[in-house]
């Protein structure tokens, strides 16, 4: 009587075999959002850290590099390729 029990229940849950593959499918994806969730907190932190320097920059240093002061948040926003990007070194 065990075995028939055995028998039925393995037979009626197949998926049980399936279940490192879900596992471990869904632990890549977490993987993966954990990735996206830090790529983002680090293009944050660049942009914050490129907004300091430029808005430490005089005007006439921003007028050398063809940038005005109200323009500093758009273009580190911007990322089309109509404006040449600009490099700020740390």
């Amino acid at each position: 009587m065990n075995k028939a029990l055995f028998m039925k229940s393995e037979a009626a849950s197949p998926h049980l075999k399936d279940i490192p593959n879900q596992m471990s499918q869904c632990a890549s994806d977490l993987g993966r959002g954990v990735l996206r969730l830090w790529h983002a907190y680090r293009a944050h932190r660049e942009r914050r850290a490129a907004k300091a320097q430029l808005m430490a920059l005089d005007d006439h240093m921003l007028k050398d590099i063809a940038l005005d002061r109200s323009e500093i948040d758009s273009v580190l926003r911007d990322t089309s390729q109509d404006r040449p990007s600009i490099a700020v070194y740390f």
